[in-house]
């Protein structure tokens, strides 16, 4: 596994558990509160809350990943925070740490003994997938994320493992800026505080559970301090930036096998062609919709959010797609890297694409 996977990985930890205890609602007397009236409260109880410690446990569908995975999460207002794996199924994972001191992030990935280290205005210019860590920080800013976007609806209530639960359901607003499917989340009634929580990620479907959780603890100061261990490989955010690329410098690669279509289907044109990490990011513009070819490791290729799986055949190797929110990912591997087709394509535009690739 990558240095930058670990630390993804552990920032979708992180990111997650941020979101989940992100979540409360005071019930009305004698009666379930509404869903307008639990996405007002959702504020105000984000407001009265500065500090938070927890144990966070994170299982996956993504069967490269398995879980569960176990931190250590402490966040305080405004902006600080400490993300701690304790427990992965991953050995790469074990030790991955996350710490905010509101200006400067620091991601370390501790089997690599690599450190990304970030201030705010590099942590912008960074892809969605690396900014998770340092979004994980931002109790608000990760509640305004689940619930700005998205149409909340109370499905009822269920008792979660022993405990009473109030059952929300999100699901993303037509063109906003929110990905996947419809996220779930379970309340304590007692205690108003999410419990678990069933979310869409790019990377897959994730359940989050939420155990020993404080609010407002007084938190030691030095929770925010990291300093990189002796030798290790420090590496700036900005470096990790996309780096654009010619068909002729992304072909050239050697790092990376990329797999460029040959021909394409009338109105369609290149936008871009970017090198993230390792990786090689290609865009496409089929009239007003967006396409990407995606080349890169195995251990690190994108899935979209979703529980149904298709299994297909690629340029004659096993593939899988899936399919959330008008978005579909076609993802396989071959000669020791892997791919992934995505966008607003049909099944069958995406088998054909792929079949063109050389």
């Amino acid at each position: 596994m990558s240095h930058r996977r670990a630390i993804i990985a552990g920032g979708i930890l992180t990111a997650l558990a941020a979101t989940a205890l992100g979540v409360a609602v005071l019930p009305a007397f004698g009666q379930a509160p509404t869903a307008d009236q639990i996405v007002r409260r959702v504020a105000e109880q984000t407001n009265a809350t500065s500090s938070i410690r927890a144990t966070i446990s994170i299982a996956t569908d993504d069967s490269r990943v398995g879980g569960p995975l176990v931190a250590e999460v402490w966040t305080e207002k405004p902006g600080k925070g400490r993300a701690e794996v304790r427990q992965s199924p991953l050995s790469e994972l074990n030790g991955t740490l996350a710490v905010s001191d509101g200006s400067t992030a620091y991601l370390y990935a501790k089997s690599k003994n690599q450190v990304i280290v970030a201030t705010r205005a590099e942590l912008e210019a960074l892809a969605p997938n690396d900014r998770l860590p340092a979004q994980a920080m931002d109790l608000t800013g990760a509640v305004d994320e689940l619930f700005k976007h998205a149409d909340v609806k109370l499905l009822g209530s269920e008792t979660v493992d022993g405990v009473a639960s109030y059952k929300l359901e999100a699901t993303p607003k037509p063109g906003t800026t929110a990905r996947g499917g419809k996220a779930t989340v379970w309340i304590d009634q007692a205690r108003n505080i999410p419990i678990k929580a069933v979310l869409p990620t790019e990377r897959g479907v994730l359940t989050v559970s939420a155990r020993n959780v404080e609010l407002n603890p007084k938190l030691d100061a030095a929770l925010w301090r990291f300093t990189p261990p002796a030798g290790a490989e420090v590496i700036r955010a900005a470096d990790l930036k996309p780096q654009p690329l010619t068909l002729d410098q992304a072909r050239a690669l050697s790092s990376t096998k990329v797999l460029i279509p040959e021909s394409l289907p009338a109105g369609t044109s290149l936008v871009k062609i970017e090198r993230i990490g390792q990786a090689v990011v290609q865009t496409y513009a089929i009239g007003t919709r967006s396409v990407t070819i995606w080349s890169g490791s195995a251990d690190a290729a994108p899935r979209l959010a979703g529980r149904d799986v298709e299994r297909v055949t690629v340029r004659g190797v096993a593939g899988s797609l899936r399919e959330a929110g008008g978005t579909l990912a076609l993802t396989w591997s071959e000669n020791g890297f892997a791919y992934a087709i995505t966008g607003q394509l049909t099944r069958d535009d995406a088998l054909r694409l792929a079949s063109v690739l050389k």
